[in-house]
């Protein structure tokens, strides 16, 4: 774990500089990281929403801010149906079919 961690801390390091000389945007440092890459072993995030998501149900002239606040109204919505649909594929499993392949 503390070389993932020593790894991300330097990616995001080497990242900022390219943005302070002006290599990148500041945005492009986000951009380039990966939510998933900072989260436990044990851990995993199923999706994530942007606003591209949305850009193809608006007019196509549609501002950025508008689609973020959009994104933002809706983003309680978004997990509660990713939490439904979440449970329902849990309590899915054939967990006796997990069990044997590990065996």
């Amino acid at each position: 774990m503390k070389e993932k961690v020593l790894s991300l801390q330097n990616k995001f390091n080497t990242l900022v500089e390219q943005a302070k000389l002006g290599e990148i945007t500041f945005e492009e440092v986000l951009q380039n990281l990966n939510i998933r890459d900072f989260l436990p072993n044990d851990t995993v995030i199923t999706t994530l929403w942007h606003i591209e998501d949305l850009r193809k149900k608006f007019p196509e002239n549609t501002p950025d801010k508008v689609l973020i606040e959009v994104l933002h109204d809706i983003q309680g919505k978004l997990e509660a149906a990713a939490i439904s649909a979440g449970w329902y594929v849990i309590d899915e499993i054939d967990v006796e079919e997990y069990i044997k392949s590990a065996l």
